[in-house]
């Protein structure tokens, strides 16, 4: 194809016309007698030659997306989305469940099955999801209900607050979230009812979880599952998370450890092969917790605060 040359006056033209006056590609090759790959190619040239100048307004007071994509690239993940920080905890919990909202908002699908863990970051995603996006999807949880916990964060009644929020269906696991017998342990996944919710473990498309820090008040420490002589044990392991209750230390390793075999739920190889399984964790106590989950292979998109984003990126990955 014979290249043709383009004179100043044509080229601020065709720039023009684009870039403020939005005509497409093919009604400014149409307006000028040129075809619309050579248009194509102008404006390509423009903006490589420095004749076009792209300028972003940031309205945010931090740049998220410099730190997002800095994230993505170094830890491996399909997104990552990053909310300015607050120096209250509850205002903070609300910025990362509206986040969160957002983000199920424009990518949850009629046919997906939606697995939810549970705990205080998880159970403010529905209040931000309400009335948003009715779909079809299917809410269950990935862990059983948990001791004396408040009823508000455990997983059933975080599944029926996403469920209303969204239009979906759901389905309930009635049963504790730690079973010491393993004989009991198996005798319960045959349940009917349960039974049902373990068979569409394999099918879960997208996972909800939460990042615990068992060292610094986590969760999970209030379930009524561990004590305080669990917590020197932790200590001594060097315990950096716990992912769905099952502890792990800083390289993602989870320990050989009754209390980890004893979790009743999805088990960690099913969480894996899920194709998008989304972490939601803020605070500078997450950060190790957070990393350790990803070297675990169990994190593809991750929510999290400014001030975790940042000591994420200063860590090794």
């Amino acid at each position: 194809m014979k290249k043709i040359d383009i004179d100043d006056r044509l080229l601020v033209k065709v720039c023009s016309l684009y870039y403020k006056e939005d005509f497409k590609q093919e009604d400014i090759a149409r307006m000028v007698g040129l075809s619309r790959p050579t248009i194509s190619r102008i404006l390509q040239d423009a903006r490589k030659n420095g004749v076009v100048k792209i300028e972003i307004v940031n309205p945010l007071n931090y740049d998220s997306y410099s730190i997002e994509r800095e994230l993505e690239k170094k830890y491996k993940l399909s997104e990552v989305i990053v909310v300015q920080d607050h120096s209250i905890y509850a205002d903070q919990l609300d910025e990362i469940g509206r986040a969160a909202a957002g983000y199920l908002t424009r990518t949850i699908r009629d046919s997906d099955i939606v697995g939810v863990s549970m705990g205080t970051t998880i159970k403010e995603i529905a209040r931000y999801a309400d009335n948003v996006k009715h779909v079809s999807a299917t809410f269950i949880p990935i862990i059983g209900g948990m001791g004396q916990l408040r009823m508000d964060i455990h997983s059933n009644q975080i599944v029926l607050d996403l469920a209303n929020a969204f239009g979906g269906d759901y389905l309930l696991l009635h049963a504790p979230a730690v079973i010491e017998d393993e004989v009991l342990r198996n005798h319960l996944k045959q349940e009917k009812s349960i039974k049902e919710i373990f068979d569409l473990y394999e099918k879960i498309s997208v996972a909800l979880v939460g990042i615990g820090s068992p060292l610094n008040n986590s969760t999970m420490l209030d379930t009524g599952y561990f004590d305080d002589e669990d917590l020197l044990r932790f200590e001594a392991q060097k315990v950096a998370g716990d992912f769905c209750l099952r502890i792990y230390n800083s390289d993602g390793q989870f320990l050989e450890c009754p209390s980890n075999a004893a979790v009743f739920g999805a088990s960690l190889e099913q969480i894996r092969k899920i194709d998008k399984t989304v972490a939601i964790a803020a605070g500078s106590k997450k950060t190790i917790a957070i990393r350790g989950a990803i070297r675990a292979n169990l994190i593809d998109v991750l929510i999290t605060n400014h001030t975790c984003a940042q000591e994420l990126i200063e860590l090794p990955a």
